[in-house]
């Protein structure tokens, strides 16, 4: 998921996701989100083929907690998702 949402403005990025959290009641992002953002441009403005995919999963996990996906759900979305952190890891995370 994070990997699609940089070709947005970050108050774009913010917005929708806000919005739709507001409307079902849930979470909302906090400003660290917009540091990882601004990390991964860094680095892309820097090197076009840097490596980002650990910003990238930050981005993905804090948008699967904003939405309070459990860790089952997250696994059918990204079946890969062990790898990335494990159960006890993102059960313990904070949404960002």
């Amino acid at each position: 998921m994070g990997r699609h949402l940089y070709n947005l403005e970050y108050y774009e990025i913010v917005h929708i996701l806000n919005y739709d959290s507001e409307i079902r009641g849930g979470n909302t992002l906090k400003t660290n989100f917009k540091e990882i953002i601004n990390q991964i441009l860094r680095f892309k403005s820097q090197n076009p083929q840097a490596d980002t995919k650990h910003l990238e999963d930050q981005i993905d996990i804090m948008v699967y907690k904003l939405y309070e996906l459990t860790y089952e759900e997250v696994e059918i979305i990204n079946p890969e998702f062990e790898k990335i952190i494990s159960k006890e890891e993102y059960l313990s995370a904070s949404g960002g």
